[in-house]
């Protein structure tokens, strides 16, 4: 059934039957969570638990059409359930199920590692665009096609956006675009061969999106909407690089963060990089266009302690150290093509709704600090960082009922010129 003939409450039910299990409130009971997998399977836990984590990948894979990365997991489990049920006498030989996750990891490297670069670069395509700039954000149906995982954050977030002034919303959206060329301006960097700006958001800011997807067109730069690396392939640690909504559950992510510790060696490392090396080369073109990000950031989310469990996953010494070499060497390959002296960058932050019952009016002064004339506040800016280049300290006071009271040292610095 698509999604355009089912109403708002089928969504929002079937969002919720996807992501069910691993939500806080029945975390304990998932095997996604480590701690119980592991009491639930003995030494097997922990295996199955990383493997579980990896299939919800399909959700994403459904969503949006990818039908060879959806076969290919399947195919994961299919291998893994016939060792487990052709087991003698119940015994399931953790070598094999390791070699087959392993194997999926090297073999497919070659499919998701170079489907996430090109997705990096290339602009005007994938889900996000095709929900930023062709749904009818009226309708909040629209949250439910990316797949992800919507709470109140992202629903209140869009319904407070489509109650703003169109007005408002290209005010804002010009402060950001504006922001990102002025970057290049400011970096004496070219800006005329570049083509290509990727839009980072959180899901729910699409009418704000597709106004600077608009503005951006105007300096001649088309969108790179890619969503945050689901495959455990493709991701580093808690990262959630691109488009992304509030995680369902953050503990889940922390425990998840370095399930690759189950299938990270040298060879494993030497493909990657070797697909993400022979993927800029084929896509050197494209590459030399991007621009570098624009980034959404949010705040105001209620604060998280990670509870660190002995049953996940963890990188051992070595593989911390290759983990270092790998970060190190992607990195020079990515350089290579896309040199960070010839693109710029831009942030731009708002609360969402997590931040309390002042949301809307917090945002509403977030957005008159962010859309005040730039050249006026530039000037008293340089005066404020004119003077604090010859202070020792700075002393903080509050006003009103604000009684904070404290100092900052300041660095010495010999030449302010």
């Amino acid at each position: 059934t698509k999604d355009n003939q089912l109403g708002i409450d089928e969504l929002s039910d079937i969002n919720k039957r996807l992501y069910q299990d691993i939500l806080p409130e029945n975390y304990g009971k998932s095997y996604a969570n480590p701690d119980y997998a592991v009491r639930m399977l003995g030494r097997h836990g922990k295996i199955f638990s990383m493997l579980y984590a990896e299939l919800r990948s399909a959700i994403v894979y459904a969503y949006e059409d990818r039908m060879y990365d959806f076969v290919s997991l399947c195919e994961l489990f299919l291998e893994v359930y016939g060792m487990c049920a052709s087991g003698e006498d119940g015994h399931i030989d953790d070598k094999y199920i390791k070699e087959a996750i392993y194997y999926y990891m090297y073999d497919y490297a070659d499919v998701l590692v170079a489907e996430r670069v090109c997705d990096t670069l290339t602009p005007e395509q994938g889900v996000g665009y095709d929900i930023v700039m062709n749904s009818d954000l009226n309708d909040l149906s629209y949250l439910y096609r990316y797949g992800e995982y919507i709470g109140d954050n992202e629903i209140k977030t869009a319904q407070y956006l489509n109650g703003l002034t169109e007005e408002k919303l290209v005010a804002m959206a010009r402060t950001y675009v504006d922001g990102y060329i002025k970057g290049f301006e400011v970096m004496r960097v070219d800006l005329k061969p570049k083509k290509a700006v990727n839009i980072r958001y959180s899901i729910g800011q699409e009418r704000m999106v597709r106004y600077a997807v608009k503005l951006f067109a105007e300096h001649n730069l088309k969108p790179v909407i890619y969503r945050y690396a689901i495959s455990r392939i493709n991701r580093r640690l808690t990262n959630r690089c691109g488009y992304t909504a509030t995680p369902a559950n953050k503990q889940y992510e922390y425990d998840h963060r370095m399930d690759e510790a189950l299938f990270f060696n040298k060879a494993y490392m030497d493909r990657k990089l070797s697909v993400i090396a022979d993927t800029y080369e084929k896509n050197a073109s494209l590459a030399a266009e991007y621009a570098g990000p624009a980034v959404i950031e949010v705040f105001g989310e209620n604060p998280f302690k990670p509870e660190s469990k002995r049953s996940a996953l963890r990188l051992s010494k070595r593989q911390q150290e290759m983990s270092v070499t790998y970060t190190s060497r992607s990195a020079e390959i990515t350089n290579k093509y896309i040199p960070r002296d010839k693109y710029s960058f831009t942030i731009i932050a708002y609360p969402i709704p997590e931040i309390g019952d002042n949301f809307e009016e917090i945002y509403d002064e977030i957005v008159k600090v962010n859309t005040l004339d730039n050249d006026k506040y530039k000037t008293l800016q340089q005066t404020i960082i004119d003077t604090l280049d010859t202070a020792v300290y700075v002393h903080v006071l509050g006003a009103g009922g604000n009684k904070t009271d404290m100092k900052v040292m300041l660095h010495r610095i010999d030449n302010t010129k």
